[in-house]
């Protein structure tokens, strides 16, 4: 009986532990769940972070609703004075319609005379990362985008970029200026929904009654988006995140380095040609030598660009997120809808179009 007794204490101790394959049978297993579960999880994330990049981009579009109900007109898409460079974005208008009542009532506006040098709107760039121009702010900010730094401060030499040691928090979102590039000389079409208005826009100002130069600073009715509100891009989402871009632009073209592309998103940016690649998308950059074919939804520099401003440009100036498949856009009349990433581009192009009379099959999109 003792025997017996000692026998099945023995082996009672013998099951206390795992075997080393035991053990190694548990952490296979393991390993299968996690690797199974994690990209249920990460697709759990992105559909809630591309839920939360809708109910933002709504928002915008609620607000220019509102604006034009109250003004009878849609903002600016950025105004733009030369000396000294200066100007007032459309994120920048549509403040006391996003709730943010608060900042719009410290914000310096445009002058309404084109006579004046509009010297103090650079006023919202003062006070380093406490400036106006530098308060960040959620409803433009989509979760999945990303930014090496936000607020970020202004580092780009380059003649036409916005002043160096300006500081300004980022936006996701920019206003759809058509098939314009931010170097009017070569291509301002006016074709899209927000244009650059102002002293140095280069607009064509209308002569008021006395002959004198009409003040041009103010946006489209909602009558000259001729092609439909519901067939015309308002505003759409663009990705800060390039590896080619920060490579050849932060480094590599010595001779012609600009900002890092997270440093293209200032929503308060004022002053300078290169404030439109900030707070306006276009659907494709148009140069002295032509323009380039749009670029796809989510366009990235392909890995053997080279110093070359016309793709520099094009990139910056491209729709796109990190959403899988496409983005999101807002149309003018206030619907938000995802385009996917293969839409033909023709038809993309149209979308962006708000006068050339073509005829949008959202079903291709």
């Amino acid at each position: 009986m003792k025997s017996t007794i000692n026998h099945c204490l023995h082996q009672s101790r013998r099951r206390t532990a795992f075997t080393l394959v035991e053990l190694l049978v548990v952490i296979a297993i393991i390993g299968i769940l996690v690797a199974l579960l994690l990209p249920a999880v990460q697709s759990a994330r992105e559909a809630a972070r591309r839920v939360a990049c809708v109910n933002s981009i709504k928002q915008i579009g609620i607000a220019l609703h509102n604006f034009e109900g109250t003004n009878g007109r849609l903002p600016p898409g950025l105004t733009q004075f030369a000396n000294p460079r200066s100007g007032t974005s459309v994120h920048a208008f549509l403040l006391p319609y996003l709730e943010q009542g608060n900042i719009a009532d410290q914000w310096q506006w445009d002058s309404s005379d084109l006579s004046q040098s509009n010297a103090q709107v650079l006023k919202n760039t003062q006070g380093g990362q406490q400036a106006l121009s530098a308060t960040v702010l959620p409803v433009f900010l989509c979760p999945s985008d990303q930014f090496a730094e936000n607020p970020f401060q202004t580092t780009s030499t380059y003649v036409d970029a916005p002043q160096r040691g300006v500081w300004y928090a980022a936006t996701s979102y920019a206003a759809n200026s058509g098939t314009t590039g931010f170097w009017p000389q070569y291509n301002y079409l006016y074709d899209g929904m927000f244009s650059i208005v102002g002293a140095s826009s280069r607009l064509p100002l209308v002569q008021n009654a006395k002959g004198g130069e009409k003040n041009r600073l103010v946006g489209y009715r909602f009558s000259q988006i001729a092609d439909g509100l519901s067939n015309t891009i308002a505003f759409g989402e663009k990705y800060h995140v390039d590896p080619v871009h920060e490579r050849l632009w932060g480094s590599g073209c010595q001779d012609k380095l600009r900002e890092p592309l997270h440093k293209w998103s200032g929503w308060a940016c004022s002053g300078g040609w290169d404030c439109t690649g900030h707070i306006m998308g276009a659907m494709y950059y148009t140069s002295v030598s032509g323009g380039l074919p749009v670029p796809p939804i989510n366009h990235r520099m392909r890995n053997n660009a080279a110093c070359d401003y016309t793709e520099h440009d094009n990139r910056v100036q491209a729709w796109g997120i990190a959403h899988p498949g496409g983005a999101n856009f807002l149309f003018g009349d206030g619907v938000v809808q995802f385009l996917n990433d293969s839409v033909d581009r023709n038809v993309f192009r149209a979308a962006a179009l708000r006068r050339e009379g073509e005829v949008v099959n959202a079903d291709l999109f």
